[in-house]
């Protein structure tokens, strides 16, 4: 489980929006006024459905659903003034009446106390109901039944579609399932994005991962379908005794896999672009290549200046796709097994000496184990996130209740960066506003291009020396050093032509 924030966060309250008296009155009328179109359409023969929410979320259930409702839309009772939740002399509008905020997350993807402490930031009436699942996958599941897409997976226990109060307001979604859910029409795009206060805060990199079109595809035009609240990386953990009675230099890099000291002693995460990745990261190219033939930096500039700014430069030698699959199959004959289960019970019994696997995991089991040391790849590594995305089955054309009017500000409060420890590094995901931009060449001369080259591969030297030297500094909440992440991709979604030779590869 994640850490909780520190319990000073005097700054960071008077950072959140707060909202004017007539932002609020609108929000919320708003909100009521699809309430009561949905209470008083005959057809739908769910008159009766916002009474049955959960009784700790309303404490004003009497009468009808129509006169419910009508009272949530009167501002005279809906909103309060009250003094500053952290007691200075200004004022703020608040809810009188009980408003629901209702969110999945993934268990352990964040800390136990923001709800209560998202509370005292919004008045006494806002609640603030989290569910937890345990893994992206129930989430996805959750999503379908939502937005009745079809009936529950072979083996699942959910059966039949929630109705609408029972659908949640945002939900953790991982980006790599982002695509597939635009896909299937299982979320909708955030409201109002572009005008949030929490948009301008994104780096050009984050606009781009959730910024797709309607099939899931980077679109800078596109819509803004999620937000971020945490990430992490791909990461190494080896055993420090088993290499330092051989006298092997811990790996620091992608090529350090195919060292024939580590041939049957490596274990890797079961995931096809992570493997992919290393074979191309390998070589100087990047994890997200428009094609497997010859790539140059030119070629790079040409991706940057069609859209994909963040993609960093790609090696000046060509690099076929023959090569990569002969690079694919050393890289199979190193590797001893491809699991997301057992890669670190090997660790701990010393059938393997190194695990590839994401930085969740590798923490995890290094603050367990004083044997273990970790590093990040030099040369730049797979980057993840957790995002909030929202349920299509919240959509008021849908349901007749479209999104919290808390919704804004949950995502507002999620982002600022010391919502999360600072001082804990990459354990438990790092806040979305310390992960630098990414490195470019986009308008550079060669000149310039090798030169920021020659610097850069001065300062990856250092911090691969910087991790050989102190291999538990990341354990105990340094970051990876900066020119390291600026190097680091997400795994973006590919051409279709590339999804096809990335499967004929696989085979």
């Amino acid at each position: 489980m994640c850490p909780t924030p520190p319990k000073s966060c005097r700054t960071l309250r008077r950072r959140l929006p707060i909202r004017s008296e007539k932002s609020i009155e609108e929000a919320h009328t708003q909100h009521c006024r699809n309430a009561s179109v949905k209470a008083g359409s005959p057809e739908d023969g769910h008159h009766g459905s916002f009474l049955q929410s959960e009784s700790h979320r309303r404490d004003f259930v009497t009468g009808s659903v129509a006169s419910t409702a009508a009272a949530l839309c009167s501002p005279a009772e809906a909103l309060v003034t009250m003094p500053h939740p952290e007691g200075e002399d200004e004022i703020i509008m608040a809810y009188e009446l009980a408003v629901p905020l209702r969110v999945t997350a993934l268990k352990g993807s964040m800390p136990s106390g923001w709800a209560a402490d998202f509370r005292t930031t919004q008045g006494k009436n806002a609640r603030v109901d989290v569910k937890q699942e345990p893994q992206l996958m129930n989430i996805y599941e959750n999503l379908e039944l939502w937005a009745g897409a079809g009936a529950p997976r072979k083996g699942s226990k959910r059966r039949g579609r929630k109705t609408a109060e029972q659908v949640s307001d945002a939900v953790t979604l991982g980006d790599s399932w982002l695509s597939p859910a635009i896909q299937n029409g299982l979320l909708q795009p955030i409201p109002n994005a572009r005008h949030s206060s929490w948009w301008g805060d994104l780096s050009p990199r984050w606009q781009e991962l959730v910024t797709r079109d309607s099939s899931g595809r980077l679109d800078p035009s596109g819509e803004v379908w999620a937000v971020p609240y945490r990430w992490g990386c791909t990461m190494f953990a080896y055993r420090q005794d088993k290499l330092k009675q051989r006298r092997i230099a811990p790996p620091t890099d992608w090529a350090d896999l195919w060292r024939p000291e580590f041939r049957g002693r490596i274990a890797m995460v079961n995931a096809p672009r992570e493997v992919l990745g290393a074979v191309f990261k390998r070589s100087g190219m990047s994890y997200n290549p428009d094609h497997l033939g010859a790539q140059s930096v030119g070629a790079s500039q040409e991706s940057c200046l069609h859209g994909h700014p963040t993609v960093p430069a790609l090696s000046t030698a060509p690099f076929a796709a023959g090569q990569v699959e002969d690079s694919l199959q050393e890289l199979m004959a190193q590797v001893k097994v491809f699991s997301n289960m057992i890669s670190f019970k090997a660790l701990d019994a010393g059938e393997v000496w190194v695990v590839v696997a994401w930085s969740g995991e590798v923490l995890a089991a290094a603050k367990r184990s004083p044997k273990l040391g970790v590093s990040v790849p030099t040369s730049g590594t797979s980057l993840w996130a957790d995002l909030w995305a929202i349920p299509s089955g919240r959509s008021s054309t849908q349901d007749g209740m479209g999104p919290s009017p808390l919704l804004d500000q949950w995502l507002e409060y999620t982002l600022q960066p010391t919502r999360l420890p600072s001082d804990n590094g990459l354990q438990g995901g790092a806040a979305p506003l310390l992960l630098p931009e990414a490195t470019s060449v986009v308008n550079k001369s060669r000149r310039h291009v090798a030169t920021e080259r020659e610097e850069q591969r001065s300062a990856l030297d250092t911090a691969g020396r910087h991790m050989q030297h102190n291999p538990r500094k990341l354990v105990e909440g340094e970051m990876p050093a900066k020119e390291i992440l600026e190097r680091s991709e997400f795994l973006l979604p590919v051409p279709a032509q590339v999804a096809t030779q990335y499967r004929l590869l696989l085979q």
